[in-house]
Order: C-alpha cells, then structure tokens, then sequence
C-alpha cells in the first residue's frame, strides 16, 4: 500500500498546527501532574527534607519525557524521591519494589 506525500503549505501548516497542540496538551497534562506532586512535598510535615531539586528536575523531567501518562509509582524519602512509570515493562515493578525494599531499610 502506497500512499501520498502532501507537502503543500496548508498540509504542512496543519501538521505543525496539530503537533503544537499535541505538544501543549502534554504540558499541561505535565504541569497538573507536577503541580499535585509539589503541594505534597510542600507540606509542612513533608518527608523530603533532603535533595529537594532533585525532584524539581529529575521527576519534572521523567514526567516529561513519559508524557504524565499512565499509572506512577512515586515514593518520598527524607533524602529523595523515586518516580517510576508502571506498565510499561515489568522490569519497572521490579525497579519499584526495589526502590520500596531500600526505603523499608533506611526507616
């Protein structure tokens, strides 16, 4: 099955016009999402009281990079989080409960 190429300027203008809003839906959607996780580890009595911008940046980032889509596994620590997006592969319950074992220790 073959099919056309249009790269006339209208059919180039909708795309870019569709893939800016796909790409501002995930903002938002990113956005949402890291608005609820910050008022948590904002709390007065919030476990996170070390490596705070790790979160700002590598759980922002992850968000991102996975599109806040999904079921997350998120774990807060006094000196961390852990994010970690399930049902992707199973490795990544794995990783999970790995993340949980480490936390049971450290308490």
């Amino acid at each position: 099955m073959q099919s056309e190429l249009d790269l006339s300027p209208a059919s180039i203008a909708d795309d870019a016009i569709d893939h800016a809003r796909r790409k501002s839906a995930i903002a938002a959607r990113v956005d949402r999402v890291f608005a609820v996780m910050s008022r948590i580890i904002d709390l007065p009595d919030s476990r996170l009281q070390h490596y705070r911008q790790d979160f700002f940046t590598h759980d922002r980032a992850y968000l991102e990079c996975t599109f806040a889509s999904g079921t997350y596994g998120w774990i807060v620590r006094q000196s961390g989080t852990h994010l970690v997006q399930l049902g992707r592969h199973p490795k990544m319950h794995e990783e999970l409960a790995a993340a949980l074992d480490l936390t049971h220790d450290l308490d």
